[in-house]
């Protein structure tokens, strides 16, 4: 076996070779002394330094300096990408449709007409007249009242009476014999009231019931998508009937129409959680009435 000359650490290696300061020295300079390298060269003065143990433990700290930058850069992009995945992701929103059947007024009733009393005609004017006395015999010795008989020009549109009256002179010339009937009007016989006897509820009234607030954010808060229903894919339409009674309060809802799923079941469960509504009004007077709630389910 070849004799191996010993060399200065400091100096080099058994080749000549000046190794100079140690990059891990240099990097890390309160490095463990496993890694300093007077430490390295005393362990690796006899073997062979080109490649191996000896090259490993020189690059280590760039090795360790690389695997760290790696790793927070990896950490980084996984937490920025969930965060981006939860900003972008749509939540599951449910649109509800109300549909309500149109309103129908009622058509007028249609009052009896009064016919108007007949209009009073007073009887014509009569003309006037004018005292025409025949001559009456007296005796001899009896005292006589003067009396001048009227002229021709004093009965001209005029007529002969037993006194002097006033008149119109373009007036009848006498008043009728039978005086003037007037008939009263005929009397207005009101027509009885029919009752009509009202129904247990109705289906369209004047002023419809009217949930207190949002009736949208009410159905989108409380009703929760059933986990069957997402898990095959069910969307539609679900229609709740109830009624609405005099004070507002809902009484007998049921499925109407459902699509499978617990999507009934859970419109249903949330219909029945409802507060008061104002209720409906027939001329003015509140009356029970009939809904129907149309309840929309869909995924996004």
């Amino acid at each position: 076996m070849a004799n191996r000359q010993a060399t200065d650490p400091m100096q080099g290696n058994q080749d000549g070779k000046n190794l100079g300061a140690s990059p891990i020295a240099t990097a890390l300079p309160g490095a463990s002394p496993l890694f300093q390298l007077s430490w390295l060269l005393e362990v690796f003065r006899y073997r062979n330094q080109e490649y191996g143990a000896y090259q490993l433990r020189q690059q280590y700290p760039r090795h360790m300096m690389w695997g760290g930058l790696l790793s927070m850069a990896l950490i980084g992009l996984l937490y920025g990408g969930t965060l981006l995945a939860n900003a972008l992701r749509e939540k599951m929103t449910l649109m509800t449709v109300y549909e309500l059947p149109e309103i129908t007024t009622p058509p007028a009733k249609e009052e009896p007409v009064t016919p108007p009393p007949p209009v009073f005609t007073p009887p014509p004017p009569v003309r006037p007249t004018i005292a025409f006395l025949t001559p009456k015999v007296i005796e001899e010795n009896e005292l006589v009242e003067e009396y001048e008989p009227p002229t021709q020009e004093d009965l001209l549109n005029k007529n002969p009476g037993t006194v002097t009256t006033a008149g119109d002179p373009n007036g009848r010339d006498y008043l009728p014999e039978e005086p003037i009937e007037i008939e009263a009007p005929p009397a207005v016989i009101e027509e009885e009231k029919k009752q009509v006897k009202q129904p247990d509820y109705f289906i369209v009234v004047e002023q419809m019931p009217a949930f207190r607030g949002s009736l949208n954010q009410f159905l989108s808060r409380e009703i929760r998508y059933p986990d069957i229903a997402k898990e095959n894919g069910i969307q539609g339409t679900v229609v709740i009937q109830f009624l609405v009674n005099e004070k507002g309060q809902i009484s007998n809802p049921h499925i109407l129409k459902d699509i499978g799923g617990g999507c009934g079941e859970e419109a249903l469960r949330v219909v029945r959680s409802m507060p008061e509504w104002l209720p409906g009004k027939q001329r003015g007077v509140p009356v029970k009435v009939q809904m129907n709630l149309p309840v929309k389910f869909h995924l996004e």
